[in-house]
């Protein structure tokens, strides 16, 4: 069942068209192309306290998916997608292009893994009505990302479910490492260091010195936080 293409076949086949191009938008909301941005922001207008470490971590997220889809090396489900290009609008192609092709495994969801632990850093980190509503908020927008990659029929039920418990166990240790640590930046920065070099050793080498060149990036980003501050995180944020 969590890895079954029929079931994958059945909710892509079953979508109208214009509810298919609506959730092809809502599966962006887990992509680089806004987690990125969304970081970037957080990081020069939240608390820096807190959101400088939102770099290693998401960089820590990334590295991680990156490095395990060759070693499970799961092909994506063999399921016709909604879409196909001549469906859309020429202006729309792109976007599809971008948010359906892809020729890497299918395990875990790389979407759902990220906004995972994007998500559970607003949910934790940002000052924004309450800890309670901000945390709904994350788990309706992982539920809506986690749907759109089934029924876009690039992921298995089990991607889903495998992005979001890896998203769930990045956010824990980061968490803890940076409660802990003495230079929390720099500390949870250098998780993301193994599984970028594990990435390049199993045929990933683009992507692997891309992160590296990131985590490179991030670590002078955040050379000017106070290597002194020891953040203590509380769910009444």
């Amino acid at each position: 069942m969590l890895f079954d293409s029929g079931i994958v076949d059945t909710i892509s086949t079953a979508l109208p068209l214009w509810l298919a191009v609506l959730i092809l938008f809502v599966s962006y909301v887990g992509s680089i192309y806004v987690i990125a941005p969304g970081v970037v922001a957080g990081y020069l207008f939240g608390d820096r306290r807190y959101t400088a470490t939102w770099l290693g971590i998401i960089i820590t997220a990334y590295a991680l998916f990156v490095a395990v889809k060759p070693l499970t090396a799961i092909p994506r489900p063999a399921a016709d997608p909604p879409l196909a290009p001549e469906m859309l609008p020429v202006v729309l192609v792109p976007l599809y292009e971008l948010g359906v092709n892809f020729d890497t495994g299918s395990f875990p969801s790389g979407h759902v893994l990220a906004t995972t632990v994007f998500w559970g850093l607003i949910a934790l980190d940002l000052e924004v009505s309450s800890f309670r509503r901000r945390l709904l908020a994350g788990i309706a927008v992982v539920i809506l990302v986690g749907f759109s990659r089934v029924a876009l029929a690039v992921h298995y039920i089990g991607d889903v479910i495998g992005g979001f418990l890896l998203g769930i166990g990045v956010l824990a240790i980061a968490v803890f490492v940076r409660r802990h640590a003495e230079q929390p930046a720099t500390a949870v920065l250098a998780l993301a260091i193994l599984p970028a070099v594990a990435s390049i050793a199993l045929g990933r080498v683009i992507d692997g010195s891309a992160l590296l060149l990131a985590i490179g990036a991030a670590y002078v980003a955040n050379s000017r936080v106070d290597e002194e501050w020891r953040p203590t995180l509380s769910l009444s944020r």
